[in-house]
């Protein structure tokens, strides 16, 4: 009886040491753009690559290009944020501006390795420039903040606008964006922003 016993407690013990070892192979890995668990997963180089390392850290400060040389095509309705992860939804809103001269030329995007962060203002006759503040991400939002600097009166309308370009491992799920209006207070000189008073 007690050898019984004992081949039972040993048997018991093998058991639950497999278990152990069979849970160290939970890798976390990337089903459709998500993170989820998938039992003995035989990558997990692959996995902490493409998912573990996306989505895990939470960043203080994204870093970003701003887009030069696009304007917003007059024949779209978009107006407020989006995130825009490939060519054709970024053409369908978004036009080239080339210019003469070193920087005349648009800002190049690829979309195979970075998205944009897209912002478009409602059309206004006040000289209007959007200028970033803060981008910051965690496990499932980039949060953006931005100022809104408003000089004088202008003969003519604008779409105030603002393109972000980000590496492809800061997107998430949802953006969360606010704004803070700044209204400038030199008549002449518009972009004198330190003399602007924030609302």
């Amino acid at each position: 009886m007690k050898k019984f016993f004992a081949l039972w407690l040993s048997a018991f013990a093998f058991v639950l040491s497999a278990n152990a070892q069979n849970n160290d192979s939970l890798y976390v890995v990337k089903h459709n753009g998500e993170c989820s668990q998938h039992e003995k997963c035989d990558k997990k180089e692959h996995c902490e690559k493409d998912c573990c390392k996306q989505k895990s850290a939470i960043v203080d400060k994204v870093p970003y290009t701003i887009a030069k040389n696009y304007f917003v095509r007059n024949d779209t309705k978009f107006r407020g944020n989006k995130l825009i992860k490939n060519a054709d939804d970024f053409e369908a809103i978004f036009g080239k501006a080339a210019t003469m001269g070193d920087n005349g030329t648009p800002t190049p995007i690829d979309f195979s390795t970075q998205f944009v962060l897209a912002i478009v203002r409602p059309e206004t006759n006040i000289s209007t420039q959007i200028t970033p503040n803060t981008l910051s991400a965690d496990e499932k939002e980039l949060k953006f903040n931005y100022n809104i600097l408003q000089g004088r009166s202008q003969s003519h309308t604008m779409l105030p606008m603002l393109v972000l370009i980000i590496d492809r491992n800061y997107l998430r799920q949802n953006i969360n964006v606010s704004s803070r209006v700044k209204h400038l207070t030199i008549e002449d000189d518009p972009d004198a922003v330190l003399q602007g008073v924030y609302d």
